[in-house]
């Protein structure tokens, strides 16, 4: 089975969560609640509403009206099974599946160019540069680095830099 592109290593999911939260039907507070699960997951916490309200700082009152609203928004699914009760957001991640899967072929694209797989440092670089520059720039940045033969993040980055500087001064 193919992996979903939030389930991608280099996919940081509370970041989307939180770049995304004005497309959501949510309130600050169920968005928070998401985060939350996200993270308890992410850790293997095992969730109930009581560890829930713990670490939200919320009443188990407040948390079972969010757990309801995120569920009925069709945001959150509860697994029940015997031994546990399993929280999952997965659903929240298909809203927008366009940009995320511009973002994976940004990685492969850096992965193609350099011949090698990505290391987390560098997929920390790409994460940090979607939030500030085009895709189109970071594109046209390795292939600047590319053309000198200079593959390194570092040097990427400098000329993305060096990029938006130029892009304000002529503003």
């Amino acid at each position: 089975m193919d992996k979903k592109f939030w389930q991608e290593h280099y996919f940081n999911r509370r970041n989307w969560i939180l770049e995304h939260t004005k497309d959501f039907s949510c309130t600050t507070t169920e968005v928070f609640v998401l985060l939350m699960i996200d993270y308890l997951n992410e850790f293997s916490v095992k969730i109930t509403p009581q560890i829930l309200a713990e670490y939200c700082n919320l009443s188990e009152k407040e948390i079972d009206q969010i757990v309801t609203s995120l569920s009925s928004k069709a945001y959150l699914k509860l697994n029940v099974t015997k031994a546990k009760i399993d929280f999952v957001i997965d659903d929240v991640f298909t809203l927008q599946k366009e940009e995320p899967i511009q973002v994976k072929e940004l990685f492969a694209l850096f992965e193609e160019e350099f011949g090698r797989v990505l290391s987390q440092k560098e997929f920390i670089f790409l994460n940090n540069w979607q939030a500030s520059y085009t895709k189109k720039m970071i594109i046209d940045a390795l292939r600047e680095a590319s053309v000198l033969q200079k593959y390194s993040f570092e040097y990427i980055d400098r000329i993305l830099i060096r990029m938006k500087k130029d892009e304000d001064d002529s503003d």
